[in-house]
């Protein structure tokens, strides 16, 4: 079954078992029909309704497609919609588009590409990829019997949740997992910076399907909705509604300064000795200090001189993790 490319479906479509479901499928006429031949073995109570996309006649037209197959199914609305490209690109150009779906409460999955993590990446990953630098703060935090929970602050659809948990979960089993995120997409960039606004939506019915496909326990998965300017204002406040105490590592995936500074000020009195702060966008915006994850750390770092960070690693293209020390 792992070796089976179709794995990815199977997982996604299994919290269906059983039930007559209704499904859209967006994405190049190709793919989509790979997908129509696929879902009948794993899945055969489902009707298929499809969108074509190009990819070549600019969002709006595909937007307004999206917005007319909803408009049309408003008393039949569909259970999961997949994208069924698979670069990329592509994976994100449709979730750009299908922002009038998510807002209906609808599940939208990648199923080719860029894949949830459904097991454990183990120790062969290189440190400067994705399941390297997690399982390397897993094994780290083990080693010294560290307390805390992961906090991430952006979470899209849960990709990086789902390799926190995969990493983490069984080799802490007190740790918690809560994630903070709009599920409404990026919000406040600021005009320089990279990201714009509603870039990475995805709405919190997705990211939940996501975490029981790969088998998280419910109890132990934690999420705040809503913008970070209201939702992380009042720290201790929201601390203690969460029941929170301290942060072991914690994953700032918010891609913009107005969302990353909130976060950090967030972390202010969880963090301890050897706590793991991972910026996934801290060389983004061609490393300008000035933007995103890089200027947002430096004036944390200004305004809580009891906090000192130590780098430790690089990973994937844009990502740093430090190592955080504190000071009486």
């Amino acid at each position: 079954m792992f070796n089976d490319p179709t794995y990815p479906l199977h997982r996604l479509l299994a919290p269906f078992a059983g039930r007559k479901i209704h499904i859209l499928c967006l994405g190049r006429r190709e793919n989509i029909a790979r997908f129509r031949n696929d879902v009948p073995a794993i899945h055969d109570k489902c009707t298929i309704d499809e969108i074509i996309v190009a990819h070549v006649d600019g969002p709006g037209d595909d937007t307004a497609r999206v917005r007319e197959m909803v408009d049309g199914k408003k008393n039949d609305l569909f259970d999961i919609a997949f994208i069924v490209d698979s670069d990329l690109p592509d994976i994100l150009d449709i979730h750009r588009i299908t922002a009038d779906l998510k807002g209906t409460g609808c599940i939208v999955s990648a199923c080719y590409g860029r894949p949830l993590f459904y097991s454990s990446p183990g120790d062969g990953s290189p440190i400067y990829s994705y399941p390297g630098i997690f399982n390397l703060c897993a094994k780290f935090a083990a080693e010294f019997q560290m307390e805390g929970d992961y906090l991430e602050f952006g979470v899209f659809d849960g990709r990086t949740m789902s390799l926190a948990w995969q990493t983490m979960g069984w080799r802490m089993s007190r740790m918690r997992f809560v994630g903070f995120d709009s599920f409404a997409g990026i919000r406040d960039a600021m005009p320089d910076e990279d990201y714009v606004d509603l870039d990475y939506y995805s709405n919190i019915e997705t990211f939940r399907h996501h975490m029981t496909c790969i088998g998280a326990d419910p109890e132990r998965i934690l999420t705040v909705k809503g913008r970070f300017a209201e939702t992380l204002a009042d720290p201790e406040k929201a601390h203690a509604e969460l029941g929170l105490k301290s942060c072991l590592i914690a994953h700032i995936d918010c891609d913009v300064y107005q969302a990353a500074k909130p976060a950090l000020d967030y972390l202010t009195g969880l963090l301890a000795q050897g706590s793991i702060i991972l910026f996934d966008e801290f060389h983004y915006n061609k490393a300008s200090n000035a933007l995103g994850e890089r200027r947002a750390l430096a004036e944390w770092l200004e305004k809580n001189p009891q906090y000192q960070v130590e780098r430790w690693h690089d990973y994937a293209l844009f990502g740093r993790a430090y190592i955080v020390h504190c000071s009486d």
